[in-house]
């Protein structure tokens, strides 16, 4: 029996996409859906279904000290090499070219577009619709914003939000190199 930590929206989502037994854990009586509150003994396997960043990361680093996390993977297009953390959630129709990194609890939403070498750090969410192009690095906590385009080779920071919509391109080793008069130097 899955956990899913948290019934809203997401929390939803996620036991829609998910094809076995579930139960949520919640703390939040007026939901729709039947609820357990936080009466956590029988928990084998667990997803946090909540999608603040923050939130989410702090209930997954709790309950990891005495419960296995579970990844669940959508109907996803993935091509070669790609490793996937703990607890991370892949929507349907999200697309994932080779050579990324997914860290643990990250969320790749409905129809994100993930192209090679990307790393995206533990707990950052991808919006519906979100392209990041080849070589794209996502902090720990970060969310990059539904149709949002992220350029090749930039970094979006830890904790930060690319806007919804927003075509976004941070390098700073490009940005450092105009700096110094387009000369390459090492560190």
């Amino acid at each position: 029996m899955l956990a899913i930590l948290g019934a809203g929206g997401h929390g939803r989502v996620i036991a829609d996409v998910w094809d076995g037994g579930y139960r949520f854990f919640d703390d939040n009586k007026d939901g729709h859906y039947p609820l357990v509150y936080f009466a956590y003994s029988g928990i084998g396997n667990f997803i946090v279904g909540i999608g603040d960043n923050k939130m989410r990361a702090h209930i997954f680093n709790e309950f990891n000290k005495e419960y296995s996390p579970r990844s669940i993977l959508g109907n996803v297009l993935n091509i070669g090499n790609t490793d996937y953390g703990q607890g991370t959630f892949i929507n349907h129709g999200a697309i994932i070219q080779c050579n990324c990194q997914i860290g643990d609890n990250a969320i790749i939403n409905t129809g994100a577009q993930i192209d090679h070498d990307c790393v995206i750090e533990a707990h950052a969410h991808i919006a519906p619709g979100a392209v990041l192009c080849g070589g794209v690095h996502v902090g720990e906590g970060a969310l990059v914003g539904a149709n949002a385009t992220v350029l090749p080779g930039s970094y979006v920071p830890a904790w930060s939000t690319v806007r919804a919509g927003s075509l976004y391109n941070e390098n700073p080793h490009e940005q450092s190199r105009h700096q110094r008069g387009g000369q390459e130097s090492s560190p």
